[in-house]
């Protein structure tokens, strides 16, 4: 019984020591290293690399698809700090593949089904990150932009 009671104790206390930078760091790992979303979601610099200085602020679509697509997107849209998506909103597309407007997400973005704490955590590293304060993508990515 007492043995039960630390491991229960030892748990809780691992638990209340994951704040939230520990769920951002996952959350970046997830978004940066997995899903590779600053791939699509943040403009090219001048030497045609990422610009960290505007990391998943959108970006223009660099690449079409080889057959026609409806509704083919022209650009990705800028999702540090979640615009248009309340927490909720987003770890509901993110689990279910189901937009803020309940539409389901559509190519090239993939419509995920990650697990519920994958998830919460990929939504609070992109709350952490300073929101874009441009809408428009001046630089196509990709070879047209070079």
């Amino acid at each position: 019984m007492l043995l039960g009671v630390i491991v229960a104790l030892a748990g809780a206390s691992i638990a209340s020591a994951d704040p939230g930078s520990g769920r951002i760091a996952r959350g970046r790992y997830l978004a940066d290293e997995v899903a590779f979303c600053g791939d699509c979601h943040t403009p090219l610099d001048d030497a045609g690399k990422p610009d960290r200085t505007r990391w998943l602020h959108g970006s223009t679509v660099g690449f079409k698809p080889l057959q026609p697509v409806p509704d083919w997107p022209e650009s990705a849209p800028a999702v540090a700090g979640l615009p248009g998506y309340t927490e909720a909103q987003f770890i509901r597309f993110l689990t279910t593949g189901i937009t803020a407007k309940g539409k389901i997400s559509r190519p090239p973005m993939p419509a995920y089904r990650l697990h519920y704490e994958d998830a919460v955590a990929i939504t609070a590293y992109l709350k952490s990150l300073p929101p874009a304060k441009e809408t428009q993508y001046e630089k196509p990515r990709g070879p047209a932009g070079k």
